[in-house]
């Protein structure tokens, strides 16, 4: 009889870390950016391609976001920035906003607020060199899935 009892709890207490294994996995919300050129991501450049973006952590209060090509590789971590006016972007569909000088694309800023994310990110130094030779960059967004 102990030993059904023992087993049940096990049994039980198995089936109940799946379960929240099963909500932290759905909990994580992404999206899935097909970006048709290469980028900038802090100092790095990236080739054209299919990336998804999550937060770092589903439940955080923080803007940390973590980029990974579709191959599951990531590419980088940054900290979002609130975006101007602090207020959240109008419309549901995912955005990536990108500041173009000359053939330089930036990755700037991401519009998520259905997955529960969205800011802008910190110019790089290089950003700042681009910017003060060709100015106010061209905008380029690509709406993600």
């Amino acid at each position: 009889m102990t030993t059904h009892i023992i087993r049940a709890a096990a049994v039980f207490s198995l089936l109940i870390s799946f379960a929240a294994v099963t909500a932290d996995a759905q909990s994580r919300r992404l999206i899935k950016a097909d970006i048709p050129f290469s980028f900038q991501l802090k100092d790095t450049v990236h080739t054209a391609g299919e990336y998804l973006i999550e937060k770092a952590a589903p439940t955080a209060e923080n803007r940390a976001v973590i980029l990974r090509r579709k191959t599951g590789e990531s590419i980088g971590m940054v900290n979002m920035l609130p975006l101007k006016g602090n207020g959240k972007p109008a419309g549901s569909a995912p955005l990536l906003i990108f500041n173009q000088y000359g053939s330089t694309r930036v990755l700037s800023e991401i519009h998520a607020p259905s997955e529960g994310f969205y800011g802008r990110i910190r110019k790089t130094k290089k950003e700042t060199e681009l910017a003060q030779t060709f100015g106010e960059p061209k905008l380029t967004t690509i709406v993600a899935k």
